[in-house]
């Protein structure tokens, strides 16, 4: 399980900030919003939903395209879209090679 919010917090949460310095083709942003909506679906109905950002340095154009329709209630910021669609092999990650993580 990627994410877990207290119980007594998850009522006061009203905005989620997840952050992914290279988003490829999405695949980790779909899994995180997957554990979101299940961590939000048993608020009370009458709360106020969270706003969700997802901030990324680099986004691959067509995940630029298909994450907003996708989530349409969440609100994505890219420092640069970009058309290369390079994708690591194994345990390669595209952040870790640009900001030297690993």
């Amino acid at each position: 399980r990627l994410l877990t919010v207290p119980k007594q917090s998850s009522d006061c949460i009203r905005r989620i900030v997840v952050v992914d310095s290279v988003v490829n083709e999405g695949n980790s942003v779909r899994r995180v919003m997957d554990q979101l909506a299940n961590v939000l679906e048993p608020l009370h109905p009458s709360l106020p939903r969270p706003r969700i950002f997802v901030l990324t340095l680099v986004m691959q154009e067509a995940s630029s395209l298909a994450l907003p329709k996708e989530y349409p209630r969440v609100r994505f910021i890219a420092l640069r879209v970009s058309q290369n669609k390079y994708k690591g092999k194994g345990g390669t990650d595209t952040g870790n090679r640009l900001f030297g993580t690993i």
